[in-house]
């Protein structure tokens, strides 16, 4: 009785909890989901090393490009006429 419950409301299969992993970094999970992932989680280590490897990675991100050049820089006119003619010529 108590596996088929299990299987029913808490299994997750590992491809099922990194689907949810990232999921989580766009939108909100369900509470169902977070059910599903914090048990499963609590139980696989690949997958808990996987969540925190995906944080390191986002904050990483993040902070790379809060740090990056100044977002309103802009290519001078000889820079861009340089990119057109290269886009031309590979279209």
């Amino acid at each position: 009785m108590k596996l088929n419950l299990y299987q029913k409301y808490l299994r997750l299969t590992c491809q099922e909890a990194t689907l949810l992993i990232t999921k989580r970094q766009e939108t909100s999970l369900t509470p169902q989901e977070k059910l599903k992932l914090r048990f499963h989680l609590s139980l696989c280590i690949p997958c808990t090393r996987f969540a925190k490897q995906m944080v390191i990675l986002e904050d990483s991100i993040a902070r790379f490009f809060k740090s990056s050049t100044n977002p309103t820089q802009q290519f001078s006119a000889k820079k861009k006429a340089d990119l057109e003619k290269i886009i031309d010529q590979n279209s």
